[in-house]
């Protein structure tokens, strides 16, 4: 099934809720903070645990399901295998430039002020060795652009690091533009795409980042424990490895086993969970048999339809409805009440969201239909 958003509204409801149980009571528009594990991911990871206490170790094929596991994912990034890592969170992905360069005092890195903790903290920890943080600043607009970024580039400036998505405000970046400016000068560039990949068809080598990473528990649907990190030639070629471990240290192997390490493997110092490696392969193959087309255009008909009719409620949308800015993520705030309050009221609808920056942030995906955005709209509080 990989057609329009109308052949995937024609078969979503029923289906969707075989395959998601939490939508028997919730309207679920939460996919920002988790995307609960869909039945296919359920039961693959619980045969995958299965296997381990029924087969010897050496049939059950954990190298082999990375292996499958990293070909599925490339070939939803539009990536080739060799250019993909499978690490254990978005951060891990962004330490490979932060701790994979060597840095010196008074080299900088630009960040956006307004960011997810988790993408800014691996170059906070650099502030001890004397590199230099400079913040493009948001000033209450929730976007920022491009000329932002040059503003604030120096013959210093090693690196640059932002959210694709943005998870407060869903602002989203333009990662081409910055490329643009990089490249030229030879500067690192990284991604946070956890608030991305998932949502739509994403091209993510055209994105022209060094680094691009996103845990598998948001919009990929796929829980916590692994991460896909897709790595361009030169961040292959010169970054150093910020954790050794057995698999990719280099020297013999145990037991006189040989592991591949082409490409972006050399950043992988252990193999994954076997279980959540399954899951994340039964969660990618259901959206694969919707279409990340597809679910793109659907996602943005709601986040539409819903920043739509959000005013006549007395709600203003925080985030940025320029073309080209907007994603999976609308966030909202009322003129007087508060957002714990809205969020409980919603609670109360069993309609399930989450508060981020004094906001209401809305986050659907493809199982969500315009009766879920008719549902929210009515329990929001005025």
């Amino acid at each position: 099934m990989t057609g329009s958003v109308v052949e995937v509204e024609a078969s979503a409801d029923e289906r969707w809720r075989r395959e998601f149980p939490i939508l028997r009571d919730w309207t679920y528009l939460d996919h920002a903070t988790f995307g609960p594990t869909p039945r296919a991911h359920v039961r693959a990871s619980q045969e995958a645990v299965a296997r381990t206490s029924e087969l010897p170790i050496a049939e059950i094929g954990s190298s082999g399901a990375m292996e499958a596991l990293r070909r599925e994912a490339a070939a939803l990034l539009h990536s080739g295998d060799d250019s993909l890592a499978l690490l254990k969170c978005t951060s891990e992905g962004i330490d490979l430039v932060a701790q994979g360069l060597s840095w010196q005092a008074g080299d900088e890195v630009i960040l956006y002020d307004a960011d997810f903790p988790g993408t800014l903290a691996p170059w906070i920890a650099l502030e001890r060795k004397g590199v230099i943080l400079r913040m493009i600043a948001d000033r209450g607009r929730s976007r920022f652009d491009v000329e932002d970024v040059e503003a604030l580039i120096s013959s210093r400036t090693r690196a640059i690091c932002i959210s694709l998505v943005n998870s407060s405000h869903g602002f989203r970046a333009p990662a081409g533009e910055i490329a643009a400016l990089t490249r030229p000068r030879g500067i690192w560039f990284a991604l946070d795409a956890v608030q991305a990949i998932g949502t739509g068809d994403i091209d993510v080598p055209a994105l022209g980042a060094d680094v691009v990473a996103a845990h598998g528990y948001k919009f990929l649907l796929s829980g916590f424990g692994v991460a896909l990190v897709w790595c361009s030639p030169r961040a292959i070629a010169e970054l150093d490895a910020p954790q050794i471990g057995w698999k990719n240290t280099g020297g013999p192997r145990p037991m006189g086993v040989s592991f591949a390490e082409g490409g972006a493997r050399r950043f992988e110092s252990t193999i994954a969970s076997y279980p959540a490696v399954e899951g994340m392969r039964g969660s990618l193959s259901l959206l694969a048999s919707v279409g990340l087309a597809a679910t793109g255009n659907r996602i943005a008909a709601l986040v539409d339809a819903l920043a739509d009719a959000v005013p006549e409620r007395g709600y203003s949308v925080r985030s940025s409805r320029k073309p080209g800015e907007t994603s999976a993520i609308l966030s909202l705030r009322h003129s007087s009440l508060d957002a714990e309050a809205v969020q409980q009221a919603l609670k109360q609808a069993r309609v399930a969201c989450a508060v981020r920056d004094g906001s209401v942030r809305i986050a659907p995906h493809f199982h969500n239909s315009l009766e879920d955005v008719g549902r929210l709209v009515a329990a929001l509080p005025v």
